[in-house]
């Protein structure tokens, strides 16, 4: 008895030694005890952080720190904060400082300043006002400006309830002076999450508001807009073929100008299947022509209770080759998350690489994504268990095509969940040609199986509580192994 259970401790050690620890440490490329805001490329591998406190970093992404600057430090006017940064109608690198008014009819001024590659500040003599009317609104948060100069951002205006908030554009000439505005009233709730997008070759734009409608439950209505914000254009029920895995509490969408293609991201749920409808929360992704017909859809499951998995529109970037990356959490809740969930995707959201991470005590807060003008991605995080320290995790293309590259850089392929779990065990990876094999603590192979789909159930519900070893194997070599528990 004492010879047999040597050997399945001995098999046992053997098969945990493959065991890729999923507590490494993220490949950061800068920290700071400052929240990060975003990022901004200059070239091909130096980009620009702009943190809360208004500082500023020029920073090479093999985390070489090239110079920093305080932005008007010292300055005694009487401002709220600057915005993130963004791309001036010449390219330029450009922020809004934020300020309050003295003028009571006027609630914010927001002024223009470009940065150069040295970091010096000039004020590039545009600035817009918000009015009393939309103060509760905080503040104008999608805005772009077009190659003439003019800009145009949309805010909310809210209402006494939910379903009574406006959605209102607005667009100024190079100088800020109003050219034209368009109010949409009585929106869903879902216009808090309301889209401005750029229209190719025209000074117009496109805006995305939410209502309520049936049976969809929750419609995007899309309006096109000419150079004077009249609408020249409607389309309804913009993730219409992909019912009943419609966004839930938030669809955010991007422009890709390469390919001329636009992209949502957001969560969805399953509230039409059955007699009992669920609520569950998963990452939803769509893609539209140019013209936002729906293309295709790609639903991300990895969740079973209600949650919000998360979706916004800085978690959604393109790459040089019109690859699509994106991150999310894998927990129950909308941003702090234990489980760090990053893909790449080809530009019809066909799965190049996923990449998973988890640490047993940090909870990260993923700000954006920002992609590589080479390939791969950057990841701007806030770490809640590290007195709010602030991260840059930069994500390589290798790590999502090869699995020694990803493990390198703190990475899993395949992730198991919920862990602990009961009656079903789920086993998460975009790997190809793979299988997965459960091991109970005697060694012994109690279920294998191929993996055919992005998410592999396998039900548990006779297995005997406690600790078991799950493997994935692919291209006959074995990629990741990891423990399950059963409660």
């Amino acid at each position: 008895m004492k010879a047999i259970r040597l050997y399945a401790l001995l098999a046992l050690l053997i098969m945990m030694g493959g065991v890729k620890l999923q507590a490494q440490e993220l490949q950061d490329v800068y920290i700071s005890d400052k929240e990060i805001w975003n990022i901004l490329y200059l070239n091909d591998d130096v980009f620009l952080a702009i943190e809360c406190n208004g500082a500023i970093h020029k920073i090479k992404d093999d985390a070489t720190v090239l110079a920093s600057q305080v932005l008007f430090e010292n300055d005694t006017v009487n401002y709220i904060g600057h915005s993130e940064l963004i791309c001036n109608f010449n390219g330029n690198p450009a922020f809004f400082r934020v300020e309050r008014s003295n003028d009571p009819n006027v609630f914010r001024v927001y002024r223009l300043y470009e940065v150069d590659e040295n970091l010096n500040i000039t004020d590039a003599g545009f600035s817009y006002s918000l009015h009393e009317e939309i103060e509760s609104a905080n503040h104008a948060h999608h805005y772009f400006f077009n190659a003439d100069g003019s800009f145009i951002y949309s805010v909310i205006i809210p209402g006494n309830n939910a379903d009574d908030s406006h959605t209102k554009v607005v667009k100024l000439d190079a100088d800020g002076n109003l050219v034209g505005q368009q109010l949409f009233p009585n929106c869903a709730r879902t216009c808090w999450y309301n889209n401005l997008l750029p229209v190719a070759e025209s000074s117009g734009c496109r805006i995305i508001v939410g209502r309520n409608a049936e049976p969809l439950g929750l419609a995007y209505d899309c309006y096109t807009l000419d150079s004077q914000m009249n609408v020249v254009d409607v389309k309804e029920n913009l993730e219409a073929i992909s019912y009943p895995y419609v966004p839930a509490s938030g669809g955010y969408y991007r422009y890709n100008s390469n390919s001329g293609r636009i992209y949502s991201i957001g969560d969805c749920a399953e509230r039409y299947e059955g007699a009992n409808p669920s609520y569950t929360r998963n990452i939803f992704m769509s893609v539209y022509d140019s013209d936002f017909n729906q293309l295709d859809f790609r639903r991300c499951p990895w969740e079973t209770e209600t949650g919000n998995a998360g979706g916004d529109p800085e978690t959604i970037d393109f790459g040089p080759n019109n690859e699509v990356y994106m991150v999310a959490g894998m927990d129950l809740y909308s941003a702090i998350t234990q489980n760090l969930y990053i893909g790449c995707f080809d530009e019809n959201l066909e799965v190049i690489g996923e990449l998973y991470y988890k640490h047993p005590t940090r909870f990260i807060q993923y700000l954006n994504l920002v992609a590589c003008p080479q390939g791969g991605c950057l990841v701007n995080y806030v770490d809640f268990s590290q007195a709010h320290e602030s991260g840059i995790l930069k994500v390589t293309y290798s790590d999502f095509l090869s699995v020694d590259e990803a493990h390198l850089h703190g990475f899993t392929v395949a992730t198991a969940y919920p862990n602990p779990g009961k009656d079903v065990l789920n086993i998460r990876t975009g790997l190809k040609d793979a299988w997965v094999e459960v091991y109970d603590m005697n060694g012994r192979l109690i279920h294998n199986q191929e993996i055919i789909d992005n998410v592999t159930a396998i039900t548990t519900t006779s297995w005997p509580s406690g600790t078991y070893i799950w493997k994935v194997i692919s291209n006959g070599k074995e990629a990741e192994t990891g423990k399950w528990i059963k409660e």
